[in-house]
């Protein structure tokens, strides 16, 4: 009797714990947006095809979900169009499955700003698109403000170069 009990008290404590985290989590988030807005980022969320893990990151699948849209205006209207993106098919590199996309081949200077975003962000969700005179990430927000001015950091790069 004494062990039921004891796994009721268990799994009371780890549902308290789980809800106080996603209430604390989305509190940190608003902020993160919030500070994000502050620095001049547009921030909204949108759906989009991302990669998702399963199996603790050893299966991934193209599905589509939800994650932010961060972005910031190109310093040149007239940039080539070009995307960094995380898929899975026949086309992607093996270091996170970077899939480049552009019209023509990228400068040096776009190849550095590159790879050093794909050095950055090796394990997680982050993909770049810049398009429309803008830099566009997407990603599942975490690691606070440090993790966005990181993000900032990076999409000045993209911003002040060209295919």
């Amino acid at each position: 009797m004494s062990k039921i009990i004891s796994i009721v008290i268990l799994a009371l404590v780890i549902v308290i714990i789980g809800t106080v985290s996603r209430r604390a989590m989305k509190r940190g988030d608003e902020k993160t947006r919030n500070y994000a807005e502050g620095l001049g980022i547009a921030v909204k969320k949108v759906s989009r095809t991302i990669p998702v893990s399963y199996n603790k990151g050893h299966t991934y699948k193209m599905e589509e979900g939800e994650c932010f849209e961060y972005s910031i205006p190109h310093n040149d209207n007239t940039a080539t169009p070009c995307s960094l993106l995380q898929r899975f098919d026949s086309e992607f590199e093996k270091d996170n499955f970077w899939n480049f996309q552009c019209s023509r081949q990228p400068s040096q200077e776009l190849q550095s700003v590159i790879g050093e975003f794909k050095k950055t962000f090796d394990e997680e969700f982050f993909e770049v698109e810049v398009k429309n005179g803008c830099v566009y990430v997407y990603w599942e927000e975490w690691g606070g403000q440090r993790m966005v001015d990181e993000l900032l950091r990076h999409m000045r790069q993209f911003a002040s170069t060209n295919a």
